[in-house]
């Protein structure tokens, strides 16, 4: 797919785990909790090579937010720790991820500085990610829900921890008690593809932490666009390769969307991603009874320009009222590409590239939306037979935690409410 992080289906995540299907981030009986834990590598000075979790039993825990930079406080007899965190351009920090995170900010990067018990760094670099940030009036933090990695000085021995107050969000398996040195997730979140050669089809993947969402938009027998959706999975032990199980819901029309129509289905398959670090993967999958392998990378499409807005790479969808679809928003520079899976007239899986768009504003986004042919995918792909269609327009206006997509496609004209979603 050339240019021409989906954040959807909150219930769908909920829907498969009550099936036994998916283990959902978010299990609704989860019990919210206070607490810090990290793992350091051997040579990390932060950490100094252990790994340690601390609680309200441990000292006191509080929250407090200063320039836009919310921080975490633990006052213990071992010592006190800080650890904060900031959204690019002193903007309100929102649910998300935050890549190129550094101490002393520069422009289009957000803050990292965690240090405790006389141990900091004089500069820092990772990356963060904010599943959850409730503040009420008077900055008053209600609940707070992040996942780090931090290196000292630019040195790559990392301290990966986490952070919960007041949350009943989990702790990611990799913050679980383990030996210094087990091995951490890549960070894959892009859009990934397999180069010209296969022009036409690709695969978006938004992370969190050491969870994926994957969707692969690729086309049916008949050269039609249909999506299948991976809403999660589990790595090897060496966090090298990763496996889902494959689904194709169904719903009804976009223009005029019923989610009490809407049908998980029954697994289609499965995919098996082998990524080599962050550049490059193999990726195997079988889809009703077919198999293929394909050798994929991150697909690079950004450009210098003006870049009111960073940090926007991430799964948007319409609540729990809209549960079933969702736009997967990827950002590299100036740039958003944005996909939009949802059903077409007949209830069948569709999906819709927005692109070709500029920033109008400091908040509005905007450009075309294209729906794409191309040859069936399961098989051998032919990307002569790619074609692109002119069907519309759109508008992404960002305001607050939230956004608001404004669109024009085949004639039908609407507006939906988005947020990030959480998994």
């Amino acid at each position: 797919m050339r240019p021409v992080e989906f954040r959807a289906m909150g219930t769908l995540l909920r829907s498969l785990a009550t099936a036994g299907l998916f283990l959902a981030l978010f299990a609704q009986h989860a019990a919210a909790e206070t607490v810090f834990s990290f793992r350091s590598d051997p040579q990390d000075y932060v950490g100094a090579g252990q790994t340690r979790r601390f609680t309200p039993a441990d000292g006191n825990m509080f929250m407090e937010i200063t320039f836009k930079k919310v921080i975490f406080n633990l006052d213990s007899p071992s010592g006190y720790w800080t650890a904060a965190f900031s959204a690019p351009n002193y903007s309100d920090l929102v649910p998300g991820v935050y890549e190129n995170a550094e101490r002393f900010q520069t422009p289009g990067n957000g803050g990292l500085d965690v240090g405790g018990e006389g141990r900091g760094c004089n500069t820092t670099t990772g990356r963060f990610v904010v599943h959850e940030v409730v503040v009420a009036p008077g900055d008053v933090v209600q609940r707070f829900a992040v996942d780090f990695v931090q290196h000292c000085e630019g040195f790559a021995p990392a301290l990966t921890g986490s952070i919960r107050f007041n949350s009943a969000v989990p702790l990611p398996s990799t913050q679980a008690p383990a030996p210094p040195g087990v091995p951490v997730a890549p960070q894959v979140q892009g859009l990934w593809w397999s180069g010209p050669q296969e022009n036409g089809w690709g695969m978006s993947i938004v992370q969190h932490a050491d969870q994926l969402f994957a969707v692969i938009y690729a086309y049916d027998s008949a050269g039609a666009p249909t999506w299948y959706v991976v809403p999660g999975g589990t790595w090897n032990p060496q966090r090298t390769i990763f496996t889902g199980t494959i689904y194709t819901p169904h719903g009804t029309p976009f223009f005029a969307y019923d989610p009490s129509h809407w049908s998980v289905g029954a697994p289609r398959g499965t995919i098996t991603l082998a990524f080599q670090g962050s550049s490059s993967a193999t990726f195997d999958y079988t889809i009703d009874g077919v198999s293929g392998r394909k050798a994929i990378l991150p697909q690079a499409f950004g450009r210098d320009g003006y870049t009111p807005q960073a940090g926007l790479s991430d799964m948007w969808w319409g609540g729990a009222a809209q549960n079933g679809w969702g736009i997967a928003l990827l950002q590299q520079q100036s740039v958003l590409f944005s996909v939009w899976f949802t059903y077409g007239a007949n209830g069948a899986p569709q999906w819709l590239v927005m692109l070709d768009g500029v920033w109008t504003s400091p908040s509005t986004y905007e450009g075309r939306i294209y729906r794409t042919n191309g040859s069936p995918w399961l098989g051998v792909y032919d990307p002569a037979l790619f074609r692109t269609t002119n069907v519309g327009s759109f508008k992404l206006r960002f305001v607050g935690d939230g956004a608001v997509l404004e669109y024009s496609v085949d004639g039908h004209i609407g507006s939906m409410p988005l947020v990030r979603q959480a998994f």
